[in-house]
């Protein structure tokens, strides 16, 4: 289980100022003006309205929904599944490298989308129980052309990460790398990508959670055996590998990338900290729109169950204790560009874009290169059982 949250005593001695009627429900698009101007995120104007049904395509949509705000997910499933689907198929009837690379070309900016699609649905089931029958459309019938294998992100994120949360027995964990470094990286995706069926099966193994490893293991072979069948004993390999493999390798590659940038600042006393210590923020991005607010890691990490639009309030509400606990926030950056900052060293630059969410003096440029610098060095093992009275299981 998680280690209970150990807050640190606040570093200023200032008094918050008077809060004020937010001037619209709090966004990503707006969140550096409700947190300067102080907006009360318990307002009831802080709050998103829920989507009305003002048509018959809303109503029929919204009533399979067990959450209407969950609309824009529904809306981006349908584009995926009228575009890419009918693509990829019409590639296995005629294949042309012109129709390939321009079904890629559609493909690959959407593709992380389906990912933080896939990643909502699996924590909140979207659809009511009348209409489960719909809950297979994202992981099972888009998945595959999505770059996923079926089960595998499931249990994986849900069943593995999010109950050992960075911890030694995660298999993604990031405690045992140098988290600034290429060549840890490079390590650490290998691992991932070459051995994360055996890690996974030793962490189900280890807690006798037999069904879940036979899902698991059964949706991982089955997907990749029905692509290595395409690609080497069928008429079908080129379109096989267009519409299945690259988009395979891709999906691994962005999601391990992530998953380091997410988890790559930790606090070095309390690494299991319950969000705020070990997962990042990254608020006013582009990046946001476009992935359901998967920006704000630590307060997914601090409730799996949030609904996304609630992450940029609820941010706005715990703003001291984000402070207080020195968690890492920065804006305008999405965890590519925070990759691409940590893997060249450039600290002065992610400074730069660190924002201060506390009541009181901001801290230096210096200060938070300090902070950051210490934060994204590599546990040792005996650290490791110090902290968590057990040795590392993915090492």
């Amino acid at each position: 289980m998680p280690s209970k949250i150990i807050n640190r005593a606040p570093t200023t001695n200032f008094k918050p100022p008077l809060m004020i009627p937010p001037k619209a429900p709090i966004t990503d698009k707006n969140i550096l003006q409700a947190l300067e101007e102080n907006w009360d995120p318990d307002h009831p104007d802080a709050f998103i309205p829920v989507p009305q049904a003002t048509n018959w395509y809303r109503k029929f949509v919204i009533s399979t929904l067990r959450d209407p705000r969950d609309l824009e997910i529904f809306n981006f499933a349908l584009f995926m599944t009228i575009v890419i689907i009918p693509s990829g198929l019409f590639l296995f009837y005629k294949f042309t490298y012109i129709h390939a690379i321009l079904h890629l070309a559609v493909l690959i900016p959407n593709i992380e989308m389906h990912v933080h699609a896939l990643h909502n649905a699996c924590h909140r089931p979207l659809f009511k129980k009348d209409s489960w029958l719909l809950s297979l459309w994202i992981p099972y019938i888009l998945g595959p052309f999505c770059g996923q294998t079926w089960n595998t992100y499931y249990f994986h994120h849900i069943k593995m990460h999010h109950i050992a949360d960075n911890g030694p027995e995660d298999a993604s964990s990031t405690l045992l790398y140098q988290r600034d470094s290429l060549p840890g990286w490079v390590v650490y995706f290998g691992r991932f990508y070459l051995w994360t069926w055996y890690d996974l099966g030793h962490f189900f193994m280890a807690k006798s959670q037999y069904l879940p490893l036979i899902t698991l293991l059964g949706g991982e072979y089955l997907t990749i055996a029905a692509a290595l069948y395409g690609v080497y004993f069928s008429k079908y390999s080129l379109a096989t590998i267009f519409v299945f493999v690259i988009p395979f390798h891709l999906v691994r590659l962005g999601m391990m990338q992530g998953n380091w940038t997410q988890h790559a600042f930790l606090d070095r006393n309390d690494p299991h900290g319950g969000g705020r210590k070990n997962s990042i923020t990254c608020i006013s991005s582009p990046f946001n729109a476009r992935s359901y607010n998967d920006g704000y890691h630590a307060s997914h990490h601090l409730n799996p169950l949030r609904h996304w639009m609630d992450h940029p309030r609820m941010f706005v509400k715990q703003r001291q204790l984000y402070f207080d606990e020195e968690a890492v926030i920065f804006k305008d950056l999405n965890y590519l560009d925070v990759w691409l900052k940590l893997i060249t060293d450039d600290y002065k630059g992610l400074a730069k874009y660190w924002i201060h969410v506390g009541y009181g003096p901001k801290p230096s440029d210096d200060e938070i290169v300090v902070m950051l610098r210490k934060k994204t060095q590599r546990f040792s093992k005996e650290e490791i059982f110090k902290i968590y009275g057990k040795n590392p299981a993915c090492w």
